[in-house]
């Protein structure tokens, strides 16, 4: 049995199974499983505009694979709490599962992987307008190299 890898999926593959990520995520913090999940932007990681009646608006980053570690994503959110605590600098704020956990790993058995997310507050506000890593600009950038050849891309578009 051949099995799939995240790289191999097509670009619209991956951000279906970056939304089942998401989704499958929804109730480790207490959201309903029907909560509208709205893709803000897909570059290392997916991050998620998570909106329900019944809760508050938050933002869900589903983390790349292999790119970091629980521990390097833990000293990520320690460092926003050291900065909210000790500046005057406006930072997210990192929303805790309610058994009290930061981090949560989602296992997608049908691709064999384990992605981390991470929740946080939403404030309102704008992405800044030099932002080179907006969907609208790189999405269709890769949806047309993913239909190259391997051998003729880089593997950071794969």
């Amino acid at each position: 049995m051949i099995t799939k890898v995240f790289a191999d999926l097509t670009f619209d593959e991956q951000l279906a199974h970056l939304t089942t990520v998401a989704h499958r995520a929804l109730t480790r913090w207490g959201y309903p499983a029907n909560s509208h999940l709205k893709l803000l932007n897909y570059t290392e990681n997916a991050t998620f505009l998570v909106t329900t009646p019944e809760k508050p608006t938050m933002v869900m980053r589903v983390h790349r694979l292999a790119y970091t570690s629980r521990d390097s994503i833990h000293t990520e959110l320690e460092w926003l709490a050291h900065l909210r605590a000790h500046t005057n600098l406006k930072v997210e704020t990192p929303i805790p599962t309610p058994s009290g956990q930061l981090i949560e790993a989602i296992d997608t058995p049908e691709l064999s992987e384990r992605r981390f997310v991470v929740c946080f507050q939403f404030v309102q506000g704008e992405s800044p307008v030099d932002s080179s890593d907006g969907n609208a600009d790189i999405g269709g950038v890769i949806k047309v190299i993913s239909a190259f050849p391997k051998a003729l891309t880089l593997l950071v578009f794969r």
